[in-house]
């Protein structure tokens, strides 16, 4: 079976460590990728939604009414409404482990072997 060629020469590849390397330094730290953010006056669709929700009572009582219909004829809505209204129901779950975990936490940690090492000389 022949191997197929690359259209891209060495190292030239989109996802090539080399061009992915040379994409993390263009960004400066402290620097955002959007700059000027979002345009003042853009709402979120659940902004939008709270606003007419919050300006027409009738509407927010036929859409309860709408959806407490539906919750009665199908479990999976019936779930969502509690969930919407109630919060989520917890979960305990129980685990056992029985291995030898050790937790390295930021940089600059020593090696355990090296420090052994000098330890016994």
């Amino acid at each position: 079976m022949a191997s197929e060629k690359s259209k891209y020469p060495p190292g030239k590849h989109p996802n090539s460590l080399e061009t992915l390397e040379k994409g993390r330094r263009s960004w400066q730290p402290g620097k955002s990728g959007n700059p000027q953010g979002r345009p003042p006056g853009i709402k979120y669709v659940s902004e939008a939604l709270r606003d007419l929700l919050a300006s027409d009572k009738t509407l927010a009582d036929k859409l309860a009414r709408k959806l407490a219909n539906r919750a009665l004829k199908n479990s999976y809505d019936l779930s969502l409404l509690f969930e919407r209204t109630e919060g989520k129901v917890t979960q305990s779950v129980e685990a056992h482990v029985d291995t030898d975990v050790t937790w390295v936490i930021g940089k600059g940690y020593e090696d355990k072997t090296s420090t052994d090492k000098q330890d016994s000389e």
